[in-house]
């Protein structure tokens, strides 16, 4: 019999309320018992009549069982660890029938269903039970469609099933923001015709460690298919959220972050497609304009004199009475 260490998994303690979340290890637990290897053994092995068998008996015994069951309100809190063994091993059926039996299907439990990167049939069995797909964990994150972006397979099905690209963290973070950030352009195509606002999109292709350019070759491509899609050029970066626009002092819109960041293609194409070069950061940030921006930091002599051309065409058209646009 193989042995597997239990002990990181913390069933309910004897006066726990019901619905709190997995506490610490207590006397009436036995992680070593051997029920609990031969659940173990059953479930890695795919073998759901033994389980259902080895579980059946255990329940029959009652209070003698041994190892005992947990707490009136939840006699099954003995065996919780086993339901975190089989979403470990991917074994849906077995997740499936000891949600059933009255597990409870806990935030930890869908930490690991995320964290082992479970599949389809793992997560349908989780949406059967009450998961909500569009659900964040924290105010920072968004929900976990977000998370699984470099798998086409897994986008599609989540999109499928309802999750909701635009669905929002309390701190503005979407799964379709995430995506424009760090997905491959063919999942950022997926995400919009799911329904990715396009008039966010903007600044967050020019957002990131470094701003990503040296990470994501296909950037500029990102850019011009969310331009050619209707996105506002000069949408400012979490311009629909206070409290990340806050955190991030508020650099503006795109522009201003591509001249920051060393970002001359983007720099470049965004003036090519009209991005003006006079709406100014937050207070945070000085107010610095991108004009400003780029007489202040180390660009290109050809990309300075570019954005000052640029300025001078703004200048020009509003002193013909071209209407300016919003730099809000």
């Amino acid at each position: 019999m193989t042995t597997y260490n239990l002990k990181e998994e913390r069933p309910f303690r004897e006066n726990d309320k019901y619905g709190l979340e997995v506490p610490e290890i207590v006397d009436f637990y036995c992680p070593d018992h051997p029920l609990m290897q031969q659940l173990c053994d059953a479930c890695a092995r795919g073998q759901l009549d033994e389980f259902k068998r080895l579980v059946e008996e255990w329940k029959a015994k009652g209070a003698a069982a041994t190892p005992p069951p947990g707490p009136e309100h939840y006699p099954l809190g003995t065996l919780e660890p086993i339901l975190f063994f089989a979403v470990r091993q991917h074994q849906h059926q077995i997740v499936a029938y000891l949600l059933d039996e009255g597990l409870k299907r806990s935030e930890l439990v869908m930490v690991h269903v995320h964290e082992f990167r479970c599949r389809p049939p793992m997560l349908q069995v989780m949406l059967d039970r009450g998961w909500d797909i569009n659900h964040t964990d924290s105010p920072a994150d968004p929900p976990r469609l977000a998370f699984v972006l470099d798998d086409k397979e897994l986008v599609e099905w989540y999109l499928a099933h309802g999750a909701d690209p635009n669905a929002e963290a309390k701190y503005g973070w979407t799964p379709w923001l995430r995506a424009i950030v760090w997905a491959p352009l063919d999942v950022i195509k997926i995400m919009h015709a799911a329904g990715g606002r396009m008039d966010l999109a903007v600044p967050f292709v020019c957002f990131g460690r470094n701003y990503r350019s040296d990470k994501s070759p296909e950037r500029l491509d990102v850019l011009r298919y969310v331009l050619d899609n209707g996105a506002d050029i000069n949408a400012r970066l979490f311009a629909h959220n206070h409290y990340n626009r806050g955190a991030y002092f508020d650099p503006g819109p795109a522009l201003n972050l591509a001249l920051g960041g060393g970002q001359d293609e983007i720099a470049e194409e965004l003036l090519d497609r009209g991005a003006r070069t006079d709406i100014p950061a937050g207070e945070m940030m000085g107010h610095v304009t991108a004009l400003e921006r780029a007489r202040g930091k180390d660009v290109s002599p050809h990309l300075l004199a570019k954005v000052e051309e640029c300025r001078r065409r703004e200048v020009a058209e509003a002193a013909k009475g071209t209407p300016a646009k919003d730099a809000e």
